[in-house]
């Protein structure tokens, strides 16, 4: 999760600087223009925001990849127990697969 922001003391372990091209130096006083703060507030929630927003960007990445993966074992799961019911309980195949569409493979979002 995204580091929070904390008043403290700079130190070397919490202090980040660096320097900018005289062209960004100016969209970045601009933008913070804009939004009533100095360019240094302005830098450190720009790259504050770039930061959580890539954060999110994975997440969002591995849910999607989860939620491909649960697909994957449900249908895996529906072919097992259309399996089991129509070779070991006898279940007529039509009547398996409509139960199995309608109970494991139904959508609920």
């Amino acid at each position: 999760m995204p580091a929070t922001s904390k008043k403290s003391t700079p130190t070397k372990h919490n202090l980040v600087q660096f320097r900018l091209s005289p062209g960004l130096i100016e969209q970045l006083e601009a933008t913070g223009m804009k939004s009533g703060e100095e360019r240094n507030e302005c830098a450190k929630r720009l790259v504050t925001e770039a930061l959580s927003l890539a954060w999110l960007e994975r997440l969002q990445q591995r849910l999607d990849e989860s939620d491909g993966r649960v697909e994957m074992l449900r249908e895996d799961l529906a072919t097992t127990v259309a399996l089991l019911l129509v070779q070991f309980a006898k279940e007529d195949p039509d009547r398996v697969q409509k139960w199995v569409r309608e109970h494991l493979l139904k959508r609920t979002s």
